[in-house]
């Protein structure tokens, strides 16, 4: 046999797909954090928009962060136990913090569309605000409760 990969077996090259493809995972892991992150800053500059969907952005994006922090905390868990060789443990809790993750993942789609529909309804933009406050620190108060009964075990 002669050329690149001459006696590697079937499995070393899987091993060399597999961390290829973990590698690329990565970088689009990396590259879609620095993102969020970024819109989520230039979310608190200043804008023409109403205050009422500025306030329903910001507050998503501030739950989107949240959702990549607990997103990392699991990737970061599962990678400790698949390099320490644990991967039935790895597999059976590496998505322990789904509930928490998927929740406040869904704050930048559900505030922002509640201040476009209120926009929709003829009232003055001050109660508009006040029911975009309303609805986010509802959401909030429903997503730290999920999260809270996540992590100490409640809800899995």
């Amino acid at each position: 046999e002669s050329g690149a990969g001459a006696g590697q077996t079937i499995a070393a090259k899987a091993e060399d797909f597999d961390a290829w493809v973990t590698r690329m995972l990565a970088g689009g892991g990396i590259t879609l954090v620095v993102i969020v992150v970024a819109l989520t800053w230039l979310s608190f500059r200043k804008s023409a928009a109403p205050i009422s969907l500025r306030v329903a952005i910001r507050v998503g994006f501030v739950s989107l962060c949240v959702a990549l922090l607990s997103g990392g905390l699991m990737i970061a868990r599962g990678t400790q136990l698949v390099l320490a060789r644990r991967l039935e443990t790895a597999y059976a809790t590496g998505g322990s913090l789904r509930p928490t993750h998927g929740v406040f993942m869904h704050g930048i789609l559900v505030l922002p569309l509640l201040a476009w529909m209120l926009s929709l309804v003829p009232m003055t933009e001050q109660t508009r605000l006040n029911v975009v406050i309303a609805g986010a620190v509802i959401y909030l108060v429903l997503a730290c409760a999920i999260a809270a009964a996540n992590l100490t075990g409640l809800l899995s």
